[in-house]
């Protein structure tokens, strides 16, 4: 009797079954791709996330210099109140009972600094219109107006991934009428449109630094969401960044997932047809990885024009590639000091310092 032959794959989802195979490849551990990580795997897939740094994290990661630990990315967390969209988010990852969060100075969030000129921003949206009114009194109607509107257009941002059912959707343009209003507009120009004062644009805008885009540039919206962020004030997890971190890692072993560090991906790979799926990546030692879906958390330039490749865009998404701009550059500078920080009138909140009231 013969024996049958070797039975031959012939296709390349079969040899793929022969390889290294994943329902969903997350690549890079910031917080965003851990967070997707941890939904797709809760919901039972099989969850592999890659990184290339030696430790999970991305700009949450926490890293030790000299026995002192410093975080380089979170410096506050905001609505973490109860029912808020920050609390709701970390219970619904399940990391919310491994986190302990320290409430910055409810007084003095935000110290700001022009020039000689001091204003401190208080934990709360009230305290914070009366406040500016008190310094600007001339600005009184316009600073409640213009903190309100920034206020009604966050909301109706986050709203929108709620409205269902045909008669919200309806009312789509009613329910968004104020983000719908101003969502095309700058920063700059919409606070010239209330404000006068160059010395309170200054201080309404001096969290232009959370996102490092000028007030011509930013979006209206994107501000408004920022400054809605922290109207109640800002937080700071005990062990930094990396308490986040561990938090979420933890949590998505639990769930059988697993992550990789010292693993770079040299590119993902697509089919070669006309659906150009993503289908796997190779990594810089050449080993070929496969999955049903790539989910990338690396930066979409590098995603696209280094991973994927730009010779495999559409030249619609290359045109828009070629438009994006980066916000600015940034430099970080850590420090250990002995010394007491209260005797140097040093306190939780933010210090954010402009050398003079130049007009942004």
């Amino acid at each position: 009797m013969t024996s049958p032959p070797n039975p031959i794959k012939n296709s390349d989802a079969q040899n793929r079954d022969a390889i290294e195979k994943w329902d969903t490849i997350v690549i890079g551990s910031g917080a965003g791709g851990l967070a997707a990580a941890i939904c797709l795997a809760r919901a039972g897939q099989k969850v592999l996330v890659l990184e290339q740094h030696d430790v999970p994290g991305g700009w949450c990661h926490s890293f030790y210099l000299n026995g002192h630990r410093f975080t380089p990315g979170v410096h506050y967390v905001g609505l973490l109140g109860e029912g808020e969209s920050t609390s709701n988010l970390y219970r619904g990852l399940g990391i919310a009972n491994d986190l302990v969060f320290f409430r910055m100075n409810p007084d003095a969030y935000e110290h700001v600094r022009i020039g000689a000129e001091r204003f401190d921003y208080p934990a709360d949206f009230d305290s914070l219109v009366t406040r500016l009114s008190d310094r600007f009194p001339k600005e009184k109607k316009h600073i409640r107006k213009y903190l309100e509107l920034t206020r009604k257009v966050s909301r109706e941002l986050y709203s929108m991934p709620y409205i269902k059912g045909f008669w919200q959707k309806i009312t789509l343009p009613y329910r968004t009428r104020h983000f719908g209003k101003y969502g095309l507009f700058s920063l700059k120009r919409v606070i010239g449109w209330h404000i006068k004062n160059p010395l309170l644009k200054n201080i309404l805008n001096v969290q232009c630094g959370d996102h490092g885009v000028t007030p011509s540039k930013v979006p209206f919206v994107l501000h408004s969401a920022l400054m809605y962020h922290y109207y109640e004030g800002g937080y700071y997890p005990m062990g930094g960044g990396g308490a986040l971190i561990k938090a979420m890692t933890n949590t998505l072993k639990k769930h059988s997932g697993e992550i990789r560090t010292r693993t770079a991906v040299r590119n993902i790979v697509i089919e070669d047809n006309q659906r150009k799926r993503a289908v796997g990546v190779t990594l810089d030692n050449g080993q070929e990885i496969f999955a049903d879906r790539i989910v990338s958390n690396a930066d979409v330039g590098i995603t696209y024009n280094t991973l994927i490749g730009r010779e495999k865009l559409s030249s619609k998404l290359q045109k828009k590639l070629s438009n994006t701009k980066y916000s600015c550059t940034s430099l970080m500078l850590f420090l250990t000091v002995d010394m007491d920080l209260r005797k140097a009138g040093l306190d939780s909140g933010n210090i954010k310092h402009s050398r003079n009231n130049r007009r942004l």
